[in-house]
C-alpha cells in the first residue's frame, strides 16, 4: 500500500489535496477519480457483499424449505391427530347412543314397578279394609250342620 502524500515515485497514489485540487477544477467539479487500485479493491468488496448476500439467500431459502416441510409434515400429524380424534369422538357419541336406548329402557321399567308398587298399594289397601270390615262387623251366627 502507498504512503499518503507526495511520494517520489511515478506511481504513488496523489495526496488529499492533491485530490482536492484536481476535483475542484472546472471540469471535474462533482467527480472523485479512482484509480485502477481503487477500483480493483471496491470490486473485491462488491464481490465479498456479493457473495455474503448469496450464501445469506442460500440459509434463508434453506429454512424456508424447512419451514414448509415441517409446516406439511405437522400438518400431516395434525389431520391424522385430528382424525384420530374424530374417530373416538365418534365412538364416544355411538357409546352415548346406546347408553339413553339402556336409560329410556330403565325409565320403562321403572314406570311398571311404579305402576305394579301402585296396584300393590291399591290391592294392600283394599285388603285392609276389607280386614277392617269384618273385624268391626259382626258375624252372623254360624248354623250347626
Amino acid at each position: 500500500m502507498a504512503e499518503r502524500g507526495r511520494g517520489t515515485s511515478r506511481h504513488s497514489q496523489p495526496s488529499s489535496r492533491a485530490a482536492s485540487a484536481a476535483s475542484s477544477h472546472g471540469s471535474m467539479q462533482g467527480r472523485i477519480t479512482l484509480g485502477s487500485t481503487d477500483l480493483s479493491r471496491i470490486t473485491q468488496s462488491m464481490d465479498t457483499v456479493v457473495r455474503q448476500m448469496q450464501t445469506r439467500y442460500q440459509q434463508i431459502e434453506q429454512l424456508i424449505e424447512q419451514g414448509v416441510a415441517d409446516d406439511r409434515e405437522g400438518y400431516g400429524n395434525t389431520n391424522a391427530a385430528a382424525d384420530r380424534e374424530i374417530e373416538r369422538t365418534k365412538k364416544l357419541l355411538r357409546e352415548l347412543d346406546r347408553l339413553d336406548e339402556e336409560m329410556e329402557k330403565a325409565r320403562r321399567v321403572c314406570a311398571v314397578v311404579r305402576g305394579l308398587k301402585a296396584k300393590v298399594d291399591a290391592a294392600s289397601d283394599r285388603l285392609d279394609r276389607a280386614i277392617t270390615i269384618q273385624v268391626s262387623t259382626p258375624r252372623p251366627p254360624t248354623r250347626p250342620r
